[in-house]
């Protein structure tokens, strides 16, 4: 049987189409692959990225602390001035302490600076004990839970560092509270976009 012209067109249209669909299909597929890949590529490079900006940070906290740790050592026993000036100092050259408070064993506040200034010794009062003080007085810095202060609404994390006499003892805590207001500074090439940040806390 003799197919004619018309059918002859009409057949090969339709292969046509076919192998048109076929190669557009194929190509969506290696597209998407593709695509897929690459965003993983890119998501676990901002993860190591993240992970990095926050072991800095974190790294910056406890260097900060072990120096003030050290001044409370030296000077503790003679004159707590000294101790009140390194602690103004590091208030001032961070922008993510809010509050560092010196306390003994007991939890008793020795020196407390925020940004307003030195406690007076009168309204110096004790910790309340917390597991991460608890671990501070066991030797291991820790931190608190995420909260909120009254007022201003903004988040906050308590670090809670040991101080170790000469011969490796605990004679005290430093406890430093930390604003994450302005955290997300630290983790602002790794994240884009509100919904990213409210992930994270």
């Amino acid at each position: 049987m003799k197919l004619n012209i018309l059918t002859k067109l009409l057949l090969g249209s339709i292969v046509l189409v076919l192998l048109f669909s076929t190669l557009q299909f194929l190509t969506y597929e290696v597209t998407r692959d593709h695509v897929v890949l690459h965003i993983g590529i890119i998501q676990l490079q901002k993860a190591k990225t993240g992970a990095i900006q926050l072991e800095n940070f974190f790294a910056n906290l406890e260097a900060t602390d072990k120096s003030l740790a050290q001044y409370y050592r030296e000077h503790y026993a003679s004159d707590t001035t000294i101790i009140a000036d390194a602690a103004i100092h590091a208030l001032g050259n961070s922008q993510y302490i809010n509050k560092i408070t010196f306390l003994t064993r007991s939890g008793k506040e020795v020196v407390k600076i925020d940004k307003l200034g030195k406690t007076t010794e009168r309204d110096l009062s004790y910790e309340i004990p917390t597991k991460p003080f608890e671990s501070a007085l066991a030797g291991k810095s820790a931190i608190s839970k995420v909260y909120y202060t009254e007022g201003t609404y903004t988040p906050h994390f308590d670090l809670f560092y040991p101080i170790f006499s000469n011969n490796a003892s605990v004679i005290g805590v430093l406890k430093t509270q930390v604003n994450l207001e302005n955290f997300w500074g630290v983790l602002s090439k790794v994240t884009e976009g509100e919904h990213d940040k409210q992930g994270l806390v």
